[in-house]
């Protein structure tokens, strides 16, 4: 890792700082910020499960800490982030269903202060979150985040400070939400839905390649919570390799959701 500081009229292109304790193969993932306050940038990496830090200073010196443990799951979209004059570490772990906020304390460290879990990737591979800034003009900053598993592709813009007389808080939520448990699961997966309004609801199974093997729900529902029951059969009552397949939510003619679950005997 080679840093090169910026200054005066001239960049002179001259590394200025380095630092080499990382496995050849392992792309890191780099985070800039002025976490505690003290008007030096400091530098953190992820790597592994565990975010390292620098804390910046005038002297030209990397020295890096363990800062923070994630959960030993797949951790995705690491950025930080200012909200209310309080920095934050911002990192989502879609397998988890959950986006967490850990702001800053010079007392206490690290500390969790939001996390939005609805559920934005059951895939765990392509959650995509932003720090915006302050893109209305209100104040507070904004926050980008992608499920990148619905069709058409959904981004949600999620303000950082609620009130409720101003529409720019009023934040459109997804109709409908599917959960399924256990998964993996070899007899019997248990999937719940919720509707938040009326509509046709289609709930099918598709394989890896894509082809529908099994249909589980379909007709008109009224607004409530719902539940249904897969086997691991087909259609024709034949039982299914093991395996993972897609579990699509149709409403009305919008596919809102997709889950991955996996067939294990």
């Amino acid at each position: 890792l080679k840093v090169f500081f910026g200054g005066g009229v001239v960049f002179d292109n001259i590394c200025d700082a380095t630092y080499g304790e990382f496995d050849t193969y392992i792309i890191l993932r780099l985070i800039m910020g002025d976490f505690n306050n003290d008007s030096f940038d400091d530098l953190a990496y992820f790597e592994g499960n565990e975010f390292c830090i620098c804390w910046g200073s005038d002297t030209a010196d990397l020295e890096f800490e363990l800062w923070h443990t994630t959960p030993p799951t797949n951790i995705l979209s690491t950025y930080y982030a200012r909200f209310n004059n309080s920095s934050y570490l911002c990192y989502g772990a879609p397998q988890l269903e959950i986006f967490n906020f850990f702001r800053w304390d010079n007392m206490d460290g690290l500390v969790l202060d939001y996390i939005i879990n609805e559920d934005y990737n059951p895939n765990a591979s392509t959650q995509l979150s932003y720090f915006l800034g302050d893109v209305n003009g209100d104040g507070h900053g904004e926050i980008l985040l992608s499920n990148r598993t619905s069709s058409p592709l959904v981004f949600k813009v999620f303000t950082t400070e609620y009130n409720g007389n101003s529409t720019d808080d009023n934040v459109i939520t997804c109709p409908v939400q599917l959960f399924t448990y256990p998964n993996p699961f070899n007899q019997s997966l248990s999937l719940t839905y919720e509707l938040k309004e009326p509509g046709m609801i289609g709930i099918s199974v598709f394989n890896i390649k894509g082809q529908l093997v099994a249909k589980l729900d379909d007709g008109q529902r009224g607004a409530g919570q719902y539940s249904v029951n897969w086997n691991g059969k087909d259609n024709r009552g034949n039982k299914l390799p093991s395996g993972v397949y897609l579990i699509k939510l149709r409403l009305g003619e919008r596919i809102i959701t997709c889950k991955k679950v996996t067939l294990c005997y």
